[in-house]
């Protein structure tokens, strides 16, 4: 397993696999783009349990947990089962954490998601389904990227790994 430098030495391996398998999947792009669909993305979905060509943030977030082991919500294609989840078993937090879900949207209403990779200097996140520029909270684009975490985005909350 790559090291990450940023991360203690000590930091859960299930969380650090996590981080690298979001940050391989840097790069996945929509086929046609609009279309949110995809080999990587098709394959998402449907382990997820949801048709092609639907919303995959959540879809994409999910395979990076469960492939690192970590536990998942059931109907993790919604964004808002994540976060539903997360409050019912006491991983709902307010502040980033690496390997953390970020939560986007408005009040009741979880719209995307995407994982987060660092915390100090600036936090860092990796978002399927986003765009590769523009805000960090665009829920709809075409492809994984890296996106930067501000204080003016709408962050609902974060949902820890452990």
């Amino acid at each position: 397993m790559t090291a990450i430098r940023w991360l203690p030495a000590s930091f859960d391996l299930r969380v650090v696999q996590a981080i690298l398998n979001a940050r391989d999947s840097i790069g996945v792009s929509e086929e046609p783009p609009g279309s949110n669909r995809g080999p990587e993305i098709d394959a998402w979905n449907a382990r997820a349990g949801v048709p092609a060509g639907s919303y995959w943030c959540a879809s994409a977030a999910g395979a990076w947990w469960h492939d690192a082991g970590l536990t998942l919500p059931k109907g993790y294609a919604s964004c808002d089962n994540w976060m539903v989840w997360a409050k019912q078993v006491g991983r709902w937090r307010t502040q980033p954490e690496p390997g953390a879900m970020v939560l986007y949207g408005v009040i009741g209403d979880a719209r995307h998601i995407g994982l987060i990779i660092r915390v100090d200097a600036q936090v860092l996140s990796i978002e399927g389904n986003t765009t590769v520029e523009g805000k960090g909270d665009e829920r709809n684009g075409t492809a994984v990227a890296l996106k930067r975490v501000t204080a003016t985005d709408p962050v609902l909350g974060y949902v820890a790994p452990l």
